[in-house]
């Protein structure tokens, strides 16, 4: 999508709809973990307003991605195929990760409302 603003939108209905499945997969002390580069388009998408629209879900933390912690971490681009392989002499696979960041987002289920905190009707 090359309109700048439809493309952020996809992206934002994309990441909610995966979040309102995940919470559907997840027991209560289950995790969902999604990682996106830094900067733009990404920071648009809003994974934390994504979150608190889902209703079910919170985000309990977040940390930066390092590649190297996960032996055989190779970052894929959409349009992957296009761009040489480092073996053909393209740049490294983690390249475009190293040079903005990535950051985790670990998110849970939304504790239950104990009834001392539920609102009065």
């Amino acid at each position: 999508i090359k309109d700048t603003h439809k493309n952020n939108e996809v992206h934002k209905e994309l990441l909610y709809n995966f979040l309102k499945s995940a919470a559907n997969m997840i027991n209560t002390n289950g995790e969902i973990h999604v990682t996106l580069k830094k900067g733009e388009p990404y920071d648009s998408w809003c994974l934390p307003v994504q979150v608190r629209r889902t209703g079910v879900l919170r985000l309990r933390s977040s940390y930066d991605f390092y590649p190297h912690l996960f032996p055989g971490y190779r970052h894929r681009r959409t349009l992957g195929s296009q761009f040489r392989s480092e073996d053909e002499g393209g740049p490294s696979a983690n390249a475009d990760i190293l040079k903005n960041g990535a950051r985790t987002y670990v998110i849970t289920l939304k504790p239950p409302l104990d009834k001392a905190s539920r609102p009065k009707k």
